[in-house]
């Protein structure tokens, strides 16, 4: 049997949405089930990058449970065991190389013009798939990215997601918040980090503190990191602060979408980005996570899938800076790209 199928049915006949997911150094998974609503005071945010084109969604928590494995969650909400499913076919193809050089071209002569430093340039590659395997994909997604928010998302509205997530966009516990400054890539602890990449982090940095200083907050950095998401490596720097005034969905408006998945100045980039894409991000670069009265923890929607009867669509993107090369860039999102591929059974 098949469990991610059989919850996929039961929530796709009533139509209703659910989400698996574990927390980075975690063990248990969790389930939230519910309907999607606009009251977001309790339950999963499933953001859209660009919300003029994907609707964003939250899912209501009326249904909370934590197990040891998909299958432990199976047995504690039940589920149809009915294993037809159709999910819809995508007739999306891989980026070219020729789109992406368009796109990346684009980018730098509104950085070359001064109109934006940097933007997030991604692309979508597809595999063929077979849904008999979604239960083996999601525990190799579990197993190979330990330290990284792995989810599995389920709506009509959006589709079937799985994908794994190093970067936390902002966590609330009490009066302290925290966020993350995460940026530039490279392949091996070996390898020296470069200008590009430091200046990258940099640029994230200087937007979270900037966007704190101007409502007032106070902030403590902390140091800066390498941190390992997959196989691959990234620059991190811890953020905590605390309001004077303002909530979260204040931050969340303000930070999201920071440097490192837009752009920046935010706004300038914003529109860089959507005259140099050709395809929708649909989720990708969105946030998600939990929310309720007490604490909120939510992560950029990185390393992620969406799963259609046939295939798969893995997003990837990179940052565009002055200093960037294509074929650098291109083959920077092949190795983020691998790292899906790398678990597709």
């Amino acid at each position: 049997m098949n469990v991610i199928i059989s919850l996929i049915n039961t929530h796709k006949s009533a139509y209703t949405g659910f989400v698996l997911y574990r927390w980075p150094g975690g063990n248990d998974i969790n389930y939230l089930a519910g309907k999607h609503t606009e009251n977001h005071k309790e339950g999963f945010p499933f953001t859209a990058f660009n919300t003029d084109s994907t609707k964003s969604l939250f899912l209501e928590a009326e249904v909370i449970c934590r197990g040891k494995s998909i299958r432990n969650i199976f047995d504690q909400v039940g589920a149809a065991t009915n294993t037809n499913l159709a999910l819809g076919s995508s007739e999306e193809k891989d980026t070219s190389i020729s789109t992406y050089e368009k796109g990346f071209n684009s980018l730098q002569k509104d950085i070359a013009n001064g109109s934006i430093k940097k933007a997030i340039l991604s692309r979508k590659k597809i595999h063929s798939f077979s849904l008999n395997d979604l239960d083996e994909l999601f525990e190799n997604t579990l197993k190979s990215h330990p330290l990284a928010m792995v989810y599995c998302f389920y709506h009509p509205l959006s589709g079937l997601w799985i994908g794994a997530s190093p970067e936390l966009i902002v966590e609330k516990k009490g009066e302290l918040f925290t966020t993350v400054s995460l940026a530039g890539t490279k392949t091996s602890t070996d390898l020296p980090w470069r200008k590009k990449e430091i200046t990258e982090q940099n640029i994230v940095t200087t937007f979270i503190t900037k966007s704190l200083e101007s409502i007032e907050a106070s902030y403590q950095l902390g140091e800066i990191k390498t941190v390992q998401a997959g196989k691959i490596y990234h620059l991190k720097q811890l953020i905590e602060f605390k309001l004077p005034k303002g909530n979260l969905l204040d931050i969340l408006e303000m930070l999201h979408p920071t440097p490192a998945i837009g752009g920046h100045p935010k706004k300038a980039a914003y529109l860089s980005i959507k005259n140099a894409e050709k395809h929708k991000r649909e989720y990708y670069c969105g946030y998600l996570g939990e929310v309720n009265d007490k604490h909120a923890r939510l992560y950029v929607n990185l390393r992620c899938m969406r799963i259609y009867d046939n295939q798969i669509e893995i997003f990837v993107g990179g940052g565009i800076t002055k200093d960037s090369e294509v074929k650098s860039e291109w083959s920077e999102c092949e190795r983020k790209a691998s790292t899906c591929l790398e678990i597709i059974p």
